[in-house]
């Protein structure tokens, strides 16, 4: 498993977190939020072993790409319910 090679895994849950909140994914940190996203689509930990470094990036681009789409028709929607014009 993917946590498994942290000796002090309640530490390395903090780092992760904190590195997520505060947009800094890179290296093991990037791995988890990419494991994470792999698992909440219906992935198995033995599975996310068979992918590439490409795979992984690519699950987290489209992850966030979905994202920045959805927040963007929001906040359209929000401005055009406030009178603001949809171009």
């Amino acid at each position: 498993m993917i946590c498994a090679s942290d000796p002090d895994l309640e530490f390395g849950l903090h780092i992760y977190e904190s590195n997520l909140e505060s947009g800094m994914l890179a290296g093991p940190s990037a791995l988890v939020y990419g494991y994470g996203i792999y698992l909440m689509g219906g992935g198995t930990p033995e599975g996310f072993e068979d992918l590439t470094e490409t795979d992984v990036q690519i699950l987290i681009s489209t992850y966030n790409g979905i994202h920045m789409r959805d927040t963007d028709r929001l906040l359209k929607g929000i401005y055009t319910m406030f009178g603001g014009k949809d171009e």
